[in-house]
């Protein structure tokens, strides 16, 4: 089967990524086996050699390569996670705001928890929540990402997104934000950001504070992105106060 145009970049550029990586573990096998090879002048064991050596050095070279990374998405999911906290607390006043002018919770005190009608989504976040009291807060967050990115695309679907079902979850959020405003886009991409990083991290989960801020956002943006609907275009406001 042929491959597709962006697919066949996406092999070439992975193809090309490799080469580049291994070019030093190579160059240094080489060197280490011409060595080998001038002092013993046998070209059997030179080459013997040169196998050996490529693969420590590419397994050392990988090991480092994987820590390093792994350290950065953690910086990277830090920061990032201090995010959080402003856009929890504007994303709950939408929700508030919205329910407030459908006659929800009048007289009441502010929600501690959002209301989800959306049946999968409702139940993706249910079981979030139970896995993540069971202990287990990585694999919790990462089905909380889940119905975070099924709410997105139900609410591109409802502002008119052409099947949105295979699209890439950047260009649903900006879509939204055409209808929805910027601001909003801008911010749930942060939440975007999040999902990334978790999908990251390698099955290290973050610590209690930076859970617990992920944890409220995608259930809070999950509420939020409910509300989008066919009254958007008119909502053009930002969810960051002033």
């Amino acid at each position: 089967m042929a491959l597709s145009s962006p697919r066949r970049s996406r092999v070439f550029r992975v193809v090309w990524h490799s080469l580049r990586q291994a070019a030093l573990p190579l160059v240094g096998a080489l060197a280490y086996s011409v060595w080998s090879y001038c002092k013993t002048g046998q070209l059997e064991a030179a080459v013997t050699k040169f196998g050996g050596t490529a693969f420590l050095l590419m397994y050392f070279q990988g090991q480092f390569l994987r820590s390093a990374k792994q350290l950065d998405d953690a910086d990277q999911f830090r920061s990032l996670s201090e995010k959080l906290d402003n856009l929890t607390g504007t994303l709950r006043q939408q929700v508030e705001a919205q329910a407030a002018d459908g006659g929800e919770n009048a007289g009441n005190q502010p929600a501690t928890t959002p209301t989800i009608r959306d049946p999968v989504s409702r139940e993706l976040l249910g079981e979030a929540d139970a896995v993540i009291q069971a202990g287990n807060t990585f694999a919790g967050l990462l089905t909380a990402s889940v119905a975070f990115d099924h709410a997105v695309r139900n609410a591109a679907a409802r502002v008119g997104y052409p099947g949105s079902t295979g699209r890439n979850l950047a260009s649903l959020i900006d879509f939204i934000g055409s209808h929805a405003g910027p601001g909003i886009a801008s911010e749930l991409h942060i939440l975007r950001d999040a999902r990334n990083r978790l999908a990251h991290l390698h099955g290290e989960p973050p610590n209690l504070s930076q859970a617990d801020r992920i944890w409220n956002g995608f259930r809070w943006a999950v509420a939020f992105l409910e509300t989008i609907g066919a009254d958007m275009p008119a909502m053009t406001a930002s969810l960051t106060p002033g």
